[in-house]
């Protein structure tokens, strides 16, 4: 039996890293691929220089401290090996242990998949090379952070030997440098579980202590850095400061707050969370035909056109978020779904993370979008725990791991073409190269949100496209 599952593991983690492998493999360079190797140097100096004046993320550093420098093929391997390691380690904080035991363990792990591959920026954030490293990379080290504190509090667990400490505190100092927005997220998170700890009087082992001060100096070490602050002031038109923000009228500060609560909003994923907090509420009440007309109603006016579904559902969406926050703050004081209500409260603070910017891109988002799926989970395992037992789930990863591969293998080809009718031009004695947009069209919507070029041949994109394939100038139309 030990045996079984022990091949059974091994199957399962070897398929996600098989897949991820061959997404990695597909996926072609993109402009800032093409714009970094031209204008970007390596080494010491250059991670000094964007430290100071860029960004302040240890993803951004590493990239271009060594792994800009690396093959295609290393940086493959090596972002494989980092998205199955992210991938596990969520499974393991969502369980609460480092074993796959039974079907709904692996219905649990294909749930996670769904989710990744459907409500995320996927391409962006395990693919892209500047993607991975600035998110990819930095939730993972979050996620490790995170494991030992989720046994301590599965077991309490709370012996460590000095070399445990010592690798903790490194890995936390390192976690706490990934990333601004999950960064403030845990370090509340933290704050609000060592409150309690005190609060009943227990003993805080030392070693709990010592990963979260690391955290909190490595988050130091990325939100005080000086690249943040001079990209923050120049690369967001609404980047506003800390000081500036308290002292702004309360009704100001209250709009600013609704506008980033819609904009940061991982519209999907919330998408995928309401219809799990549907399910759960329809298996607890009584008037399921009322229910049922409610959910028709709005079915109905989804579809009653794109502008109508976009309006409805960009305020729905946002009034749905802070309902749902008052619901956890009443289920706290109640003391139910306290799992849950804890952390749909730190989701609704993550929101608010980016009120100094404003607006985050779609991959930026990641964090909150796994948030929002671990919720999901502990939902349907709390209301509706047969859907776990069955073979829906790995059938419905299997189906969206096929799909997505063959969105890259299909863009991969596009990418070839384009390349052989760039080289045919070139072959005609043609300097300006005309290629079409279709060459930059993909079925799969998570494809990736980089920015791709277009018609203006000044634009940043098209000048790095140009300077790749040694032409005067690129256009796409």
């Amino acid at each position: 039996m030990v045996r079984a599952n022990t091949r059974n593991r091994f199957i399962v983690i070897g398929s996600v890293f098989i897949f991820l492998a061959i997404c990695n493999y597909f996926m072609p360079s993109v402009s800032d691929d093409y714009y970094n190797y031209h204008t970007t140097e390596l080494g010491l100096k250059a991670v000094v220089d964007l430290y100071n004046s860029w960004a302040g993320r240890l993803g951004s550093l590493l990239s271009v401290a060594f792994v800009r420098g690396l093959s295609p093929l290393v940086f493959d391997i090596l972002n494989t090996v980092v998205g199955t390691i992210f991938i596990c380690s969520l499974f393991v904080l969502i369980v609460g242990r480092n074993s796959l035991c039974d079907k709904c363990d692996y219905s649990i792990l294909a749930f996670i998949c769904i989710a990744i591959l459907l409500t995320t920026m996927f391409g962006s954030v395990f693919l892209w090379q500047s993607g991975a490293t600035d998110y990819l990379w930095g939730y993972t080290l979050i996620a490790l952070h995170w494991i030992p504190y989720r046994f301590f509090w599965v077991r309490r667990e709370g012996v460590f030997s000095i070399g445990k400490v010592v690798g903790l505190f490194l890995l936390s100092i390192f976690a706490g440098w990934s990333s601004e927005q999950v960064g403030i997220m845990s370090i509340i998170v933290h704050m609000a579980l060592i409150a309690y700890i005190i609060y009943k009087k227990s003993h805080i082992p030392t070693w709990y202590w010592c990963g979260v001060i690391a955290f909190i100096v490595g988050y130091c070490m990325l939100y005080f850095s000086p690249g943040i602050s001079a990209r923050s002031s120049s690369d967001f038109v609404s980047y506003i400061s800390i000081p500036d923000l308290l002292s702004l009228p309360l009704v100001s500060l209250i709009e600013r707050g609704w506008m980033t609560l819609g904009l940061s909003l991982p519209k999907y994923a919330f998408d995928l969370f309401s219809l799990c907090l549907m399910l759960a509420i329809f298996h607890k009440i009584k008037q399921k035909k009322l229910f049922l007309c409610i959910i028709a109603i709005c079915i109905v006016i989804a579809l009653g056109g794109r502008f109508i579904y976009s309006l409805f559902f960009f305020y729905v969406r946002k009034v749905l978020v802070i309902g749902c926050f008052l619901l956890s703050i009443f289920c706290l004081l109640q003391k139910k779904h306290i799992c849950e209500s804890l952390l749909f409260i730190i989701f609704f603070v993550g929101l608010l993370a980016p009120i100094q910017v404003g607006a985050i891109p779609p991959r930026a988002q990641f964090g909150e979008a796994m948030l929002l799926t671990s919720i999901s989970i502990y939902l349907l395992r709390e209301t509706l725990p047969t859907v776990f037992k069955g073979w829906m789930f790995p059938i419905l990863a299997i189906i969206c791991c096929i799909g997505v591969m063959s969105s890259y293998i299909q863009y991969y080809s596009q990418q070839l073409n384009m390349t052989r009718e760039i080289t045919r031009q070139k072959e005609n004695g043609v300097k300006e190269i005309v290629v079409s947009r279709d060459f930059f069209h993909s079925w799969y919507p998570n494809i990736g949100d980089w920015e791709n070029p277009g018609p203006d041949p000044e634009n940043w994109c098209n000048q790095a496209y140009a300077q790749h394939y040694a032409v005067d100038k690129f256009i796409v139309r």
